[in-house]
């Protein structure tokens, strides 16, 4: 007796049994069949008789058939196939069962697959499960001795619901960000900064001020609403006394925290501790060429709001606020500084 079949299941389309053939002794050797149920399908991975994670077979997209080895005839036996567009993210099985056949001995001629368009004369009955992936259970007619054997066919194509594919989001960024930053500590708290006079007072109109960070944020699935993340780079500021620049190069490191406003904005807030060096001599009372013997160097917190618009899957457009608070020596309070920058971000 030969079985073959079509049944399209949730995710993949199973094309059935294309032949069976009955061998002596008891065994049979079967053939399934299977097709996509969408374009851009990547692989296939299917396995005989359960689903374990670790008895897969993968093939690419072109290989549409499996040919078992010599199987017991007297016991059901079930291929489940599933699919995937990305490499990582697998559909559920569909699936086909062949029902065992006792007690017979018969050869059979490979059947030719019917289109699906035509249906004949149907000889078995179609049972499809409806709360999980359909299956078609083909149930053979009793059929009188012939001296040919008996080709028969069955053809069901259930409905397909659409294929909802999760892709990866993705979750690393390089960002480059530049405007202005001020220095705060002449407008609040102005007597806490350098009380001393150890430093070269800084001009307090707006600086030139740019970073360039890599940013990291452990999003999942592009449901997920909130993140963690680092982000650390490197800092520019263009200072200015009495007619000389001053150039401020930092190292930065964050933490933060980003939550997804909608599909495309996202919100961080960041903190963390930042050094800094002066690309000048600016201890005493006036600046003097650098010195690798006395450098000036500061540390401090750092805490930033960021918000950021998604244009697309790759870049991004955003505008962050920071406050950075330096010290000098053993915590001596040096300056307050606030900062204003847009920025343009790659994603990858």
């Amino acid at each position: 007796m030969k079985k073959t079949g079509v049944v399209r299941v949730a995710i993949l389309v199973i094309i059935g049994i294309f032949s069976t053939m009955m061998l002596s002794g008891g065994t049979v050797s079967i053939t399934w069949g299977w097709k996509a149920s969408q374009d851009g399908v990547l692989a296939f991975r299917y396995q005989l008789d359960g689903e374990d994670d670790s008895n897969w077979a993968y093939v690419d997209s072109s290989i549409l058939s499996y040919t078992s080895q010599e199987l017991d005839a007297a016991v059901h036996h079930t291929l489940f196939v599933q699919q995937t567009i990305d490499g990582l993210t697998w559909s559920p099985s569909g699936y086909r069962t062949y029902e065992a056949i006792a007690d017979q001995d018969v050869e059979s001629q490979p059947d030719e697959v019917v289109p699906p368009a035509v249906i004949e004369e149907p000889v078995a009955k179609i049972e499809v499960v409806a709360a999980g992936p359909a299956v078609v259970v083909d149930e053979p007619v009793e059929e009188s001795p012939v001296q040919e054997p008996a080709v028969t066919s069955s053809v069901v194509q259930p409905v397909v619901p659409p294929v909802r594919v999760i892709s990866k989001k993705a979750t690393k960024s390089i960002e480059l960000a530049a405007f202005g930053a001020g220095k705060l500590d002449n407008y609040l708290f102005t007597g806490w900064f350098d009380l001393a006079g150890a430093y070269v007072n800084m001009r307090t109109m707006v600086l030139p001020s740019a970073t360039l960070d890599f940013i990291t944020a452990n999003f999942k699935t592009p449901e997920q609403k909130t993140a963690l993340g680092l982000r650390f780079g490197l800092g520019y500021q263009l200072y200015e006394s009495s007619g000389t620049n001053v150039h401020f190069g930092d190292v930065h490191a964050l933490g933060s925290l980003t939550f997804s406003l909608s599909e495309k904005v996202q919100l961080d807030i960041s903190a963390g501790l930042s050094g800094v060096v002066v690309l000048a001599d600016i201890s005493g009372v006036s600046v003097s060429a650098f010195n690798v013997a006395s450098i000036d160097w500061f540390y401090g917190p750092v805490a930033q709001v960021s918000f950021r618009y998604m244009l697309g899957e790759a870049f991004s457009l955003g505008l962050t606020g920071e406050a950075r608070l330096l010290f000098s020596g053993l915590a001596v309070p040096y300056e307050l500084t606030g900062a204003l920058r847009a920025s343009l971000g790659y994603w990858f």
